[in-house]
């Protein structure tokens, strides 16, 4: 039995813990053991705990934080920030010790996981860590990626990024998968379409994390530029942010109204029914311009409920959607292109319908979580120390 220490210091409501959960579900039980430490409480944290996880708060510091008003110079900042390494990484190396890990997986990149490759280091451990986002690795994630057993990406990308500075045979590319039992269709498609004023009108979303970087002030510009050859398309910004920061989501209201489209762009809040939600919609949009995304678990989640999906031509998402087979490709911060996108779905219900069972097919194809979790316990298996 391979006891295996998961670290997820992310919110609970994202899509790194939602993919973990998926994987500790399917986790050979008779194999492997394990444990998850994190910083805060999130939806996806209980959910883990229903499957009789365990899951503690590692009770981290971050003494740069709690500091950071009263610091005067570079010097003492970076002085914190080394405190924080140190007195985190005994922590972790306590826990390691004191559970007798044989393994830990960070599943939410290097950059804010130092102390926890560190105490790898020194408690004599594998590491293994997921690089989610796809973007150029800044000189700390190059320095201690190299004391990283494997590295996990999402997408050709991002491998291409991870062997410019690590070995080929440490860089594993493992799709995020998706429990393809927990997609049917939903019988509450019609309370939902009643919810929002949706029937009569075609009506697409975006779901997730209200950030940005997102796109959803895209999506908003889409719509007004939708609105003037189509009234009867409706849009749904489904989700807020978790972590607090209400700025981003009052800058879109703001701009909606500038926009004259609050009569057909709709802020749903943060919503736990997000596949009632997609069964309701007739597509769904993943927008992203500027955020390094990874394999966006929502795209998955769109062709399995047999939606079409539009998403922006970035890595990940291109490698995802199948353009003009699974749904369309535009180009990111273009809501020009973006709403004709939506227009030719609305035009043509029958292409809308084509696509969506393409995608069927192409997510149990590709994004079958028990699938791409024997890929992950097969590198466990090849890291005994």
């Amino acid at each position: 039995m391979k006891k295996i220490l998961y670290v997820e210091l992310s919110s609970g409501f994202g899509g790194s813990s939602e993919a973990l959960y998926s994987n500790l579900k399917y986790l050979d039980k008779g194999c492997f053991d394990a444990s998850v430490i994190i910083a805060k409480d999130g939806q996806n944290f209980n959910k883990m705990k229903d499957l009789g996880v365990r899951v503690e708060k590692a009770g981290l510091i971050n003494i740069s934080d709690a500091m950071r008003n009263n610091i005067l110079s570079y010097f003492i900042a970076l002085l914190n920030l080394m405190l924080d390494v140190f007195v985190n990484m005994w922590i972790v190396v306590s826990i390691i010790k004191k559970n007798d890990i044989d393994l830990v997986h960070i599943n939410t990149n290097i950059k804010n996981n130092i102390h926890v490759i560190l105490a790898c280091k020194i408690a004599r451990v594998p590491c293994v860590c997921h690089m989610r986002g796809t973007r150029a690795l800044t000189w700390k994630e190059r320095f201690f990626g190299k004391f990283i057993d494997k590295i996990v990406i999402l997408n050709e990308d991002a491998r291409k990024i991870m062997e410019t500075h690590f070995a080929k045979d440490r860089v594993v590319l493992v799709s995020d998968g998706i429990d393809l039992n927990n997609y049917e269709y939903s019988k509450k498609t019609n309370l939902i379409r009643e919810e929002f004023g949706l029937n009569g009108h075609f009506s697409v979303g975006v779901i997730g994390r209200v950030v940005e970087g997102k796109g959803q002030d895209d999506f908003i510009r889409a719509a007004a530029i939708a609105k003037k050859k189509n009234e009867k398309v409706k849009f749904l910004i489904v989700g807020d942010d978790p972590d607090g920061g209400k700025k981003f989501l009052e800058s879109l209201k703001m701009l909606a109204q500038e926009l004259d489209v609050l009569d057909c762009v709709i802020f749903t809040g943060w919503r736990e029914d997000k596949n009632d939600i997609i069964c309701a919609l007739d597509a769904v949009v993943q927008s992203t311009s500027t955020f390094p995304e990874g394999a966006p678990l929502i795209i998955s989640e769109t062709m399995a409920l047999e939606k079409p999906a539009i998403a922006t031509r970035i890595a990940g998402s291109s490698e995802m959607v199948a353009d003009q087979e699974t749904g369309f490709l535009v180009e990111p911060a273009n809501p020009d292109a973006m709403a004709n996108a939506v227009l030719t779905l609305a035009n043509d219900p029958e292409l809308a319908k084509t696509f969506g069972k393409a995608g069927k097919l192409r997510v149990s194809q590709l994004f079958d979580i028990v699938k791409n979790t024997k890929k992950m316990e097969e590198m466990y298996l090849s890291l005994d120390h």
